[in-house]
């Protein structure tokens, strides 16, 4: 199993950097699980060069490839949403969490899609039958995701 993960406001606050609630700590601990392996996680954020450049900056502040074990190789950026779908069918990733569901519907080879604190707007969005589970913290998400904690 894969683990895909969007960067703005899932893993950053997409505005200024700072890390969204629970995030590192539960990357690190989905890292140490043994279903989802640091090898098998990746972010993939769609952004342009500049935000590509201020995330990779925010990123190695926060010491983020250290705490959560993730290799810092780990991440792809894209220009537009819709390539997360080939970035995701290239790296074979099963599971992924963003924070708009219609890049969710872009991820046709992703069987298991979490819409991260998504408005209600954006919600309605939403095309794919492949069921979208919703969650509203970190918190939540570990308790859907499956794996198995290390504690």
């Amino acid at each position: 199993m894969k683990l895909g993960v969007d960067c703005g406001n899932v893993i950053l606050e997409q505005m200024n950097g700072t890390p969204v609630r629970g995030a590192i700590d539960a990357l690190a601990e989905i890292a140490q699980s043994g279903v989802f392996t640091p090898e098998n996680i990746w972010i993939v954020s769609k952004c342009g060069p500049r935000v590509e450049g201020l995330t990779l900056g925010w990123l190695k502040a926060l010491d983020f490839w250290h705490i959560t074990g993730i290799p810092h190789g780990n991440i792809r950026f894209c220009r537009e949403y819709h390539e997360k779908g080939s970035i995701c069918e290239g790296l074979g990733i099963t599971h992924f969490i963003d924070d708009r569901p219609e890049v969710l519907d872009c991820l046709v080879t992703v069987g298991n899609c979490y819409a991260f604190n998504p408005s209600q707007k954006a919600l309605r969005k939403y095309q794919r039958e492949t069921p979208l589970v919703i969650v509203k913290s970190w918190d939540e998400l570990l308790a859907r995701l499956p794996y198995c904690p290390t504690s």
